[in-house]
């Protein structure tokens, strides 16, 4: 354990950078700016932000998160983002150790992170974020092996069909969209990287968490009802409620079922 301990700060800043990155990505990807061309900016003022103020964290600590060159806020999320990025990568690290698991989940869970947020933002999910998770999936499974790639394979069939079903029942009897096809995409990601037992309960937890925070809402705003709910950041938080939990909650419900049929 004492090598484990000694590797997390690494971990926590590697972290920080990643976060910097998808801030980047979630404020890029939208707006269709190349995150390849151009320095970052101030939001505001557009002035180029000097590298050293680019520096995860201790940038915003230093600048006292206002712009160095118009004295804008710059938004508390930036921090919030990096830390958490931080942390994830420390957390899955201690959850599964150094393995390949650690790897493929970290990805995961970053990608999920930059869905929600611009799912949030936005209320879409860029095709090219789908995309390069179903790429990223199938090679992890890929290099697992044989058995690995046939159930992210027959995952991510049953995870984008259940949810094409879902959006296809729905807009027939709510006569609108019910679900947006970057969703149905995005459950077919989840089937990949999940299997289907996996990708099962994370869309259990998901809806779980969905209907109690509608709810939540309608007590408190009758017109949540009219609006436009991102569905990202619930899969992201019931990939994440599977991953801990998923396969002990399968366990539990196939014991009752037994029981009682």
């Amino acid at each position: 354990m004492t090598a484990d301990w000694t590797v997390l700060p690494a971990l926590f800043v590697a972290g920080t950078i990643i976060g910097s990155f998808i801030s980047a990505l979630t404020y890029r990807l939208p707006r269709n700016i190349s995150m390849w061309h151009g320095r970052s900016s101030c939001t505001h003022c557009r002035q180029p932000i000097p590298w050293f103020y680019n520096i995860p964290v201790w940038g915003y600590a230093v600048q006292k998160g206002r712009c160095s060159s118009c004295g804008h806020p710059i938004s508390i999320r930036y921090l919030v983002l990096e830390v958490v990025c931080g942390l994830m990568l420390i957390a899955g690290f201690l959850h599964f150790g150094f393995t390949m698991a650690w790897v493929k989940y970290s990805f995961l869970g970053y990608l999920l992170l930059a869905m929600s947020i611009v799912d949030h933002d936005y209320k879409i999910i860029p095709n090219k974020l789908n995309l390069t998770g179903l790429i990223l999936g199938l090679t992890f499974a890929l290099v697992q092996g044989e058995q690995a790639f046939s159930d992210a394979f027959v995952g991510g069939l049953a995870g984008a069909f259940s949810f094409l079903m879902i959006r296809v029942v729905g807009t027939a009897a709510f006569k609108k969209e019910a679900m947006g096809l970057g969703d149905v995409k995005l459950a077919g990601v989840l089937g990949v990287f999940l299997g289907v037992q996996l990708l099962i309960a994370g869309v259990f937890f998901a809806f779980l968490l969905l209907t109690v925070v509608g709810w939540a809402r309608a007590l408190k705003d009758r017109r949540v009802g009219h609006r436009e709910i991102p569905l990202a950041p619930y899969l992201c938080a019931g990939t994440v409620a599977a991953l801990i939990a998923g396969h002990p909650f399968i366990e539990w419900y196939l014991q009752q079922f037994h029981v009682h049929g």
